[in-house]
């Protein structure tokens, strides 16, 4: 089944004809199959996202220990920084290794995006959020795991109370 996208688009014929002669087109949204994952490379992708997404929040997420942060004082601008490049860097290496298995999109709203732009088809869309968010998930529990969450100080972030003037 085919859905018609409002957005129109300029087709042109290997890009040399006249502004009066170019033609537009609708994008079409495609509904896809779920066929698409029975075959090693539909298996693949769906991999490819789960370990990208998983990979992405256990560096980002881990990186963030309560307890280095407790202990910190005047090198907490290092760590803003270390934390901001290594959770940057991680992107960008599970986007280059997913890249050409799954597209790399490695976040639902990445996805959305890709499939309003008629890029991926329905059924695509609905599996790698669903991949995703089984990977976001798994490497929570794996950090929820290995964490000792007992005698951790009484850490908490900031809140808007705490930047108030009056």
């Amino acid at each position: 089944m085919i859905l018609e996208n409002p957005i129109t688009v300029p087709v042109k014929d290997n890009g040399v004809l006249p502004k009066e002669q170019e033609t537009t087109k609708k994008r079409q949204w495609k509904l896809g199959s779920f066929r698409e994952f029975t075959n090693e490379a539909g298996l693949r992708a769906l991999f490819a996202e789960f370990l990208g997404t998983f990979m992405l929040v256990l560096i980002a997420t881990g990186g963030i220990n309560p307890r280095i942060i407790a202990t910190l004082g005047s090198n907490a601008d290092l760590f803003n920084f270390s934390t901001s490049f290594g959770v940057g860097m991680t992107v960008g290496l599970m986007i280059y290794l997913c890249v050409d298995v799954s597209g790399g999109h490695v976040n639902p709203s990445i996805s959305l995006m890709f499939f309003l732009d008629t890029q991926i088809s329905f059924v695509r869309l609905v599996c790698y959020i669903v991949v995703q968010f089984g990977g976001a998930f798994t490497a929570a529990g794996l950090l929820w795991g290995i964490g000792d969450f007992e005698d951790l100080p009484d850490f908490s972030p900031p809140t808007f109370g705490d930047f108030a003037v009056l």
